[in-house]
């Protein structure tokens, strides 16, 4: 029919049978592959920005289109590594499903769409539904274009692109979902038959366009263009493997060239003592370097390792050369944060590295510095890490102290007491930690190491039993010595200490707490590897970090107001659909809920006795709280046939831990440390609650349970933290009720099944 009649013809759809499904293992109609070259850059991308930027730019005038193309054209001018994908000006935006104007290449829109947040970002009111739709797009796209993807990820990309569509469609119903847009919706099943989707991508052959196009404006051929472009370019790609330029060579230094002695360059000990070489070696000192096709220049931001599944970045010194050698400097950053409404990282200054892996190259660990190294052929390609030679740790400092106070120590005779005073005051000065606890900011007191009164102190007894020769040294020699006996110790330097202070010393506010965050996220890392490598006791823990024993109180942390999260919303809310929860919950899932009695009706309305001293509602909260994983379809069990349900026994003691009254906050921790208690999680004794943050105890100042399950959900939303298995899914679908107000459907059909948390709101709405 289609063939017969002309009028019912159109571009989408079947026409016909295809010569291709003669083939044995393809057919057209059941093809599972998707070029994510047209369904984003060329797709989707344009769409949604277009659509983004008529909002932002034609109706809430946030600037002017003329002072986009401008922040456009500075943002691209800075760049070193897409400066070649610079897009073009864009024209008079087009109305809201048109895309943009003028069209643009794959790569110029990618760059634009990657840039963007960054350009409009900081002029966008946090919290709005069109840049939000935006964001999820921008993660959508890390993800399609990522080379390796696990099955939890592409749960997520699934169950992101849901909540993108269902967005999409409530702020631009009049416009009709496109067939790219659609596809999208198999990614999932794409991926786990051809594996990544920046693997299918057509780019590369797109770019091949270019030399056909100019080759027929040469060939001035009118007859058979395609065989002339086909032999030509047979013949091109012959020459190429017969001069061999096909081949990339190891190692292409470009840009400007200048030739020095070592000895004249920064860190130059450091190079010399890796390539093994002396210091007046003459080496070369170039912009760029290509190795194997990825350029490197200086002042480029590369990344450098991955710990614990986060990236560690550091920038681009300087690149030396000496005949077969390439060494890249490289001074590490420390991530701050990042900044999810303009989707970009924060840096704070250089730090020093002492540790470092990395998936991409072996890594080889030195004293003084580390490298990584990749020896192929005869050429030796390594990236240093350097370290501020000129800081010193403490237990480095105080021998050259000794040193400078006691030069011979053999004469006789002690330092004078203004010597000891003056070398005091310098340690205090340069080791701010260093200083007395009774010390204040007018008021810096240093008589631990020398008192002038008495002249007694750290610095005294250190040069009198270095001079008597005494093995048995003093108290602060025989710490020094202990440190450096252990390997652990080399990597407490200053600013670790010093932000351990902080926090022992500080509460905190709406001024320091950003502060708070960066100190308690900067020494979690080592604390958390002393106690995994020696697993010390409890008596240990607290000689190590004598802070937990001097902590005045627990550290009061107001989250009601933290940004991305609203606490009061999300706690009336609750109050609202609890009763549901728990009646769901016996209807769902009554027969399995019979071996936990700490579930039934009858359990929680006996917490109304007044012996316990437990309030009835906050209770019957948390116990809800922490059976919401019991509503989600169960997971197949690998062990036995048939299904599984969560252990909640096992759910409610690794999140929210509950004391009776009179309980001792020490002891709580203890017994949640030791039972493995995740953290951050909830400690409740009797009305007060505690977020435990590593073993430091957070109170809350509400004797609401609701609000304090809120807290916690903001705690994990400030860290970027993700919930242990089963309570991820409570987290998803909690902040879903919260923030979308869903209208009540029917129940969708067992044989097509939804995502979970799409039915779920619908039920508790």
């Amino acid at each position: 029919m289609l063939h017969s009649d002309d009028e019912l013809l159109h571009v989408r759809g079947v026409k016909k049978n295809s010569v291709l499904n003669e083939l044995k293992f393809f057919h057209t109609s059941t093809n599972r592959t998707a070029d994510i070259m047209h369904l984003l850059p060329e797709g989707i991308l344009p769409l949604v920005s277009g659509n983004i930027l008529h909002e932002f730019i034609t109706i809430r005038k946030v600037m002017s289109l003329t002072d986009l193309n401008r922040k456009i054209r500075w943002v691209f001018a800075c760049l070193k590594v897409d400066k070649g994908n610079t897009p073009p000006e864009l024209n008079s935006l087009k109305p809201p499903g048109k895309g943009l104007s003028p069209k643009l290449t794959a790569n110029e829109m990618l760059c634009l769409f990657r840039y963007l947040p960054v350009i409009l970002g900081p002029f966008i009111p946090t919290g709005d539904k069109f840049w939000a739709l935006f964001v999820q797009l921008q993660m959508l796209v890390d993800i399609a274009y990522a080379p390796k993807l696990t099955d939890v990820i592409l749960d997520y990309f699934e169950e992101l692109y849901e909540d993108h569509m269902l967005l999409y469609k409530e702020l631009y119903p009049e416009i009709a979902v496109k067939p790219k847009q659609h596809f999208l919706v198999h990614f999932k099943t794409i991926v786990k038959e051809n594996g990544p989707t920046r693997n299918l991508s057509c780019l590369k052959y797109e770019l091949r366009n270019g030399f056909f196009k100019r080759l027929s404006h040469v060939v001035c051929n009118f007859k058979n263009i395609s065989k002339t472009l086909t032999t030509r370019n047979q013949y091109t790609t012959l020459a190429h493997s017969i001069i061999g330029d096909i081949l990339r060579d190891e190692f292409i230094f470009s840009g400007q060239q200048k030739t020095c002695v070592l000895q004249s360059i920064e860190s130059s000990e450091i190079v010399a003592q890796k390539l093994n070489i002396p210091l007046t070696t003459t080496v070369d000192i170039v912009k760029h370097v290509d190795y194997y096709g990825v350029t490197y220049s200086v002042g480029n931001i590369v990344v450098i390792s991955k710990e614990n599944f986060e990236l560690k970045f550091g920038e681009v010194q300087s690149i030396i050369r000496e005949k077969k050698q390439c060494v890249i400097l490289v001074q590490k950053f420390e991530t701050v944060g990042f900044n999810s409404h303009c989707t970009y990282l924060r840096f704070l200054a250089p730090v020093d590295l002492l540790e470092l892996h990395s998936d991409g190259f072996p890594v080889v660990c030195d004293d003084d510095f580390l490298c990584l190294s990749i020896v192929t052929g005869p050429l030796t390609f390594t990236v240093t890490i350097l370290e501020g030679r000129e800081r010193y740790n403490d237990h480095r400092g105080l021998p050259d102290l000794g040193n400078e106070l006691d030069p011979e120590p053999s004469t006789n005779g002690m330092p004078k007491p203004a010597e000891f005073d003056m070398a005091a005051k310098s340690i205090v000065a340069h080791f701010p930690i260093a200083k007395d606890a009774s010390s204040t900011a007018d008021n810096i007191i240093h008589s631990s190491w020398y008192d002038v009164n008495t002249n007694v102190g750290r610095l005294s007894n250190y040069v009198r039993d270095r001079r008597s020769n005494n093995k048995n040294k003093g108290a602060i020699v025989r710490s020094y010595n202990k440190r450096q006996t252990e390997n652990f110790e080399d990597e407490f330097d200053i600013t670790l200490q010093d932000q351990e202070r902080f926090i022992r010393e500080n509460q905190v506010t709406t001024e320091n707490k950003e502060k708070m965050m960066q100190c308690h996220f900067g020494t979690l890392e080592s604390r958390r590897k002393w106690i995994l490598e020696k697993k010390p006791t409890v008596t240990d823990i607290l000689t190590r970090f004598p802070r937990f024993t001097s902590l005045k109180g627990a550290v009061d942390c107001d989250l009601k107001f933290v940004e991305g999260w609203r606490t009061e919303e999300f706690t009336e809310r609750w109050k609202k659909i609890e009763k549901s929860l728990a009646v769901e919950l016996l209807k769902k899932h009554g027969e399995s809920l019979e071996p936990f009695a700490e579930l039934t009706m009858d359990l929680v309305d006996s917490y109304e006795n007044s012996l316990l001293g437990l309030d009835t509602a906050n209770d019957r909260t948390l116990i809800i709280f922490s059976s919401l994983p019991i509503l989600f379809p169960p997971r197949p069990s690998r062990a036995s046939k048939g299904f599984t349900l969560p252990n909640l026994k096992n759910i409610s003691q690794i999140l929210v831990r509950r004391f009776p009254v009179g309980t001792n906050l020490s002891e709580a921790l203890q017994r949640c440390e030791t039972d493995g208690m995740i953290q951050p999680g909830l400690i409740v004794i009797g009305n007060r609650r505690y977020i435990k943050a590593d073993l430091i105890p957070i109170k809350i100042n509400t004797p609401s349970a609701a609000e304090s399950i809120a807290i916690l959900f903001a705690v994990y939303h400030i860290f970027n933290l993700i919930f242990p298995d089963n309570l991820n899914l409570v987290y998803i679908f909690l902040q879903n009720m919260m923030e979308y107000g869903r209208e009540k459907e029917a129940l969708p059909n067992k044989k097509k099944r939804k995502h979970v948390n799409l039915w779920l709101s619908t039920i508790f709405h």
